[in-house]
């Protein structure tokens, strides 16, 4: 499984950002067909109606957000694109058409991993009588066998499998490659008449049913390591409209999960005032580490490793630098007095470019204060030598827990000043207190003063039971505005390049996890949404939530 994982979130986006808006009338439901797939398939994915949405806002910012995607992917995806066109032009359609003939009514896949770690696969498309006859007339298509009415043939010279069914007034194709047909073969033996476990006879598919089939509907095993048990799944369904699309999900990581304490959203919603980004998340404790990690709250359950993190010069990785340099020059002694939880926001500066705030939950922020003082001054040591800055004097022993402390880093040569940020950086710091809560508080950094006083005040301000903040036990609230993150960089004078991969055409992305405990099974829930900008009606200005 673990040779499918960097892919599946890969497939969700470029299916998901081509559903509908409108919906068909008395169609066979979603999840029938995934149901009847064998129960031990580690992917199934089921798709509706893409080719409706085309026309409409999300279907023109997905379309330019895939397009950009492969501009700057590579020779593997241009091959890709290559095969697609060439694959068109051989039906005598246009890519569109082609599109609509093959993928638009109802797509799915589903893989299952073997015993040598990689996995078999099989692609399926609803489509008419008509395209599946094109099909086997125009590509280079040698039959081979009739197998319960199926037509077996082998497709490019023998590298794929393709099976035809032609019904009377619809027709379904299903393709797989020829060195890994094990589940081909399975269902094409079986001719409809399924004799295996079937996914949806499972506790996962009851989970994924009560999502609401929608417009997508994903399963995924959550990995296999060291060649032992299945860890857990994963189950997604989603809708669209207009320009947005809505998801909800569910999680068994097969592991225990941790007790957390009910928390409000009104901390994410006062960090998030005026950001570009927001982030908090609930950070494992050390007996949890290993069980939290294989949550969808986290990147490697969706299939978003970050490949050589730590020289890759994200900003993510640059955050995640910047929060385990604590524990690094602090050790284990660190995690008595370190909190539960971990927020992250970056702020547009006004000059541009972004200013990030990063706060780290202090269960006693008086015992805290020299330890974090020491873990500063290694930080800022660093980025001295990393930003070609010149020493800055570091005299903060003995101060107050809650007083400021600030250092101002000036490049000593040009270019020594990197992105995000292209300026002086005055780095400021505390350890702050919640009011009715101390000594529990926040340890809040930032890389300007405003920054750090807009997440301090935020952490720190003691939630109003009035407030209407929704109260419960949160793995992670997350929200983004990519295509104002990339705005802001350009304004500050930050190399982006042209396209920025298509992030400049999502608008917002919110997403949201937390644990639903039940006598039986403790769960992950979790929903979200993504906003796609229309391409030809572009919106002016940096998008930004406000209270």
């Amino acid at each position: 499984m673990s040779s499918l994982r960097p892919r599946i979130l890969a497939i969700l986006i470029v299916c998901a950002v081509l559903l509908p808006t409108q919906r068909a009338v008395a169609e066979r439901p979603l999840l029938d067909d995934i149901a009847w797939l064998p129960a031990d398939v580690d992917l199934a994915l089921v798709v509706k109606d893409m080719s409706r949405i085309r026309g409409m806002p999300l279907g023109r910012g997905a379309t330019d957000l895939v397009a950009s995607g492969i501009q700057i992917g590579g020779a593997g995806q241009s091959r890709t694109l290559e095969a697609w066109r060439s694959l068109a032009e051989r039906l005598g359609f246009t890519e569109d058409q082609a599109f609509d003939a093959l993928l638009g009514m109802r797509f799915g896949c589903a893989a299952r991993e073997r015993a040598d770690g990689t996995s078999d696969w099989v692609m399926y498309s609803k489509t008419t009588p008509r395209i599946a006859r094109l099909v086997r007339r125009k590509l280079d298509v040698a039959p081979r066998e009739i197998k319960h009415d199926r037509v077996l043939m082998t497709l490019e010279g023998g590298a794929f499998r393709l099976g035809s069914l032609i019904e009377e007034d619809n027709a379904w194709l299903m393709l797989a490659p020829t060195d890994r047909d094990g589940l081909f073969q399975q269902i094409t033996d079986a001719g409809g008449h399924p004799e295996w476990a079937r996914l949806g006879d499972g506790a996962a598919f009851e989970q994924l049913r009560a999502l609401g089939g929608g417009d997508l509907a994903l399963y995924t095993t959550l990995g296999k390591p060291f060649g032992g048990a299945q860890q857990g799944w994963f189950a997604l369904g989603a809708e669209a409209w207009d320009d947005t699309i809505r998801f909800r999900m569910t999680s068994d990581p097969g592991q225990p999960l941790p007790q957390v304490e009910p928390w409000s959203t009104t901390l994410f919603d006062e960090l998030r005032d005026g950001a570009l980004l927001s982030h908090i998340e609930r950070l494992p404790a050390k007996e949890e580490a290993m069980g939290l990690r294989q949550l969808p709250a986290k990147e490697e359950a969706m299939g978003l490793r970050q490949r050589g993190r730590d020289r890759d010069g994200s900003l993510w990785a640059a955050m995640r630098q910047v929060v385990e340099i604590p524990h690094r020059v602090l050790g284990e002694d660190l995690n008595l007095i370190l909190g539960r939880r971990l927020a992250v926001a970056a702020y547009p500066n006004p000059a541009g470019g972004l200013d990030i705030a990063i706060g780290l939950e202090a269960s006693d922020v008086t015992a805290l204060a020299e330890p974090g003082d020491a873990a500063m001054k290694s930080l800022v040591a660093s980025m001295q030598r990393f930003y070609n800055a010149h020493q800055a004097k570091f005299e903060f022993v003995g101060r107050l827990p809650r007083a400021k402390r600030q250092i101002t880093l000036e490049p000593d040569a040009p270019g020594g000043l990197l992105p995000p940020f292209g300026r002086a950086l005055d780095i400021t710091w505390s350890f702050r207190d919640t009011p009715g809560a101390a000594p529990a508080g926040w340890w809040v950094a930032g890389t300007d003063e405003p920054s750090f006083a807009k997440a301090s005040g935020a952490l720190t301000t003691a939630p109003d039971p009035g407030d209407g903040g929704e109260v419960r036990p949160w793995l992670m609230l997350f929200e983004a505005h990519p295509a104002s993150v990339v705005e802001s960089l350009r304004r500050g004078g930050v190399p982006v390049a042209p396209n920025a991969a298509g992030i400049d055409l999502v608008d917002t992305i919110r997403m949201r996890t937390w644990i639903e405990y039940d006598p039986d099974l403790d769960l992950v829930r979790g929903d979200g949404e993504v906003r796609i900008i229309d391409p030809e009606r572009p919106r002016k200005g940096p998008r930004l939530h406000r209270r």
